[in-house]
Parts: C-alpha cells; sequence; structure tokens
C-alpha cells in the first residue's frame, strides 16, 4: 500500500512539475509575443510618422512654391486652405504671413493688368511680392510711378476708365502699406503730382487719409498748395485747403500760394482761366 502511494505521490510531483514547466514556457511564449507586436506597432508607428512628416514636407514645399509665384489668388489659397488643413498647429504662425502675401499679390496682379492696358514704358516691372511695396526703381516707388500714367489722359476722348484705374491703383497701394511721404530727388512727395495734374484732386483724398504730409515742403521750400496755384489747378487747391494746407507757408524766394497764383495768371495774360477771380478769392 505504502509503495502504491509513493508510486501516486511521484507520479503527481512528475504532472505538476510538468504542468509547471507548460505554464513557464506558455508565459515566455506569450510575453516573446508580446514583445514582438509592441515592436511592430512601434515600426509602424514610426513609419506612420514618417510619412505624415513627408506628406507635410511636400506640402510646405508645395506651399511655399505657390507663395513665390502662385498663377491666381485661387491657387494662393487653395495652398494655404490644404496647407493648414493637414498643418492646423501653424495656423496662428502662418496666418498673418499669409494675408500680407495675399495683399502683396492682388497689388502684383493689378499691376501687372494695368501694364497690359497702358504703356508698359510709364509703368515700371515692380516685383512686389518679393521686393515690397516700397520698393524702388528709377528713384520711383510704384506709388509715385502709378501718377505716371496722369499726363496721358489727354490721349483719350474719355479718360474717366483711365483715372478710375489710377484711382483703384493707389488705393490698393495705401491699403498695402505705401508710403504715402516717399520723396523724390526733388524732395517731392507724390501729393505734389495730385496737385498739379488735371482730375489730380481725385487721388488727394486717398494720399491724405494714407498719411500724406499735406504741407511738406521740397527743396525749393513749395508746398503742394503753391505748386497747385502755379498750375492753377482749382480742384485741387479746393482739396488741399479742405484737408488743411497751409495758405501762409512760402517757398525759399517768399512766395506764398497767393504769390505763386497771382504771378502765374499774371504770365497768361489775355488766356487765363475763367476761374481766375475764385482762385484768388480761395487763396487770399
Amino acid at each position: 500500500m505504502d509503495v502504491h502511494i509513493k508510486i501516486i505521490s511521484i507520479a503527481l510531483t512528475l504532472a505538476g512539475a510538468q504542468l509547471s514547466a507548460m505554464d513557464n514556457n506558455y508565459f515566455l511564449h506569450e510575453k516573446e509575443g508580446s514583445t514582438r507586436r509592441a515592436e511592430n506597432l512601434n515600426a509602424l508607428y514610426k513609419q506612420s510618422l514618417a510619412s505624415k512628416q513627408c506628406e507635410k514636407d511636400k506640402c510646405l514645399a508645395d506651399f511655399n512654391n505657390y507663395l513665390k509665384c502662385p498663377q491666381s489668388l485661387k491657387d494662393l489659397e487653395n495652398a494655404y486652405d490644404e496647407f493648414i488643413f493637414l498643418n492646423p498647429e501653424y495656423i496662428g504662425t502662418i496666418e498673418p504671413l499669409y494675408k500680407d502675401i495675399v495683399a502683396a499679390w492682388k497689388v502684383q496682379f493689378r499691376w501687372d493688368h494695368l501694364r497690359t492696358r497702358y504703356p508698359a514704358n510709364v509703368l515700371h516691372d515692380f516685383d512686389i511680392p518679393r521686393q515690397g511695396i516700397n520698393s524702388t526703381k528709377n528713384n520711383q516707388t510704384p506709388l509715385f510711378n502709378i501718377m505716371g500714367l496722369m499726363p496721358i489722359q489727354i490721349l483719350f476722348n474719355n479718360p474717366e476708365p483711365l483715372i478710375k484705374d489710377i484711382e483703384h491703383m493707389i488705393q490698393l497701394l495705401v491699403d498695402s502699406g505705401a508710403k504715402t511721404d516717399y520723396e523724390d530727388e526733388f524732395k517731392q512727395t507724390v501729393l505734389f503730382r495730385a496737385a498739379v495734374y488735371t482730375n489730380g484732386h481725385r487721388m488727394i483724398p486717398v494720399l491724405v487719409q494714407g498719411h500724406a504730409h499735406v504741407n511738406h515742403q521740397d527743396f525749393r521750400g513749395r508746398t503742394p498748395l503753391i505748386a497747385a496755384a502755379e498750375f492753377l489747378n482749382l480742384d485741387s487747391l479746393q482739396e488741399l485747403i479742405k484737408y488743411g494746407a497751409d495758405k501762409t507757408l512760402c517757398d525759399k524766394k517768399g512766395n506764398s500760394a497767393l504769390k505763386a497764383a497771382q504771378v502765374a495768371l499774371k504770365e497768361q495774360g489775355v488766356h487765363k482761366p475763367k476761374n481766375a477771380d475764385e482762385i484768388i478769392k480761395l487763396l487770399e
């Protein structure tokens, strides 16, 4: 009996050892499997991140290309929308830059359009998005240069479309940050040109609202008001006085706007304009 009990005890011990070994092997196998699965998942995750980064890099490259030379504003908008969709975390950083670039390209597209409508030798080939709204060519900014179209209005039976194009372009430039007090080689601002040209008075409100100094003096001490008086431009005189032009200021020779108008009228002789008395009365 004792022998049988011992045999059974030994058998149970061996069976227990075998089960324990089997359990250890099972858990070891599961642990190895879990490790491999974790490694595989980690590899897939890294691969996914790399793929997403490639997509972001491509999207950013495409966006930069559109910024450099978009075919249209619509192309630029689409590129921006795609970039922000894939990279929403950059919206706070890139949105102000995007708005500035859109504004610059709006000016550039409009500028290029005007160069196709009017003599291209008058309007310079500015690169506004890359060089800036106040870049210069031949000592002229775009704001100065656009006023160069004013003299050609005499070539048109109806100059109104030309004047409206110039008005719109000046408004666009001023809204985009064009400096209205930039001086040319004679220390004159663009307001001087508006003061003397026919229909130039229509540009004065936009320029003054864009912080053009209405009493700016050039290298001879003349103000836009004195320049307008020399050309007997009543419309410009009225606009300049409306926006605060000082009638008492004189040039370096001591001539006021009134004196300049009187000299100009004397030179006109019998051909003086019908509104001569109105000009004098306005400047007194």
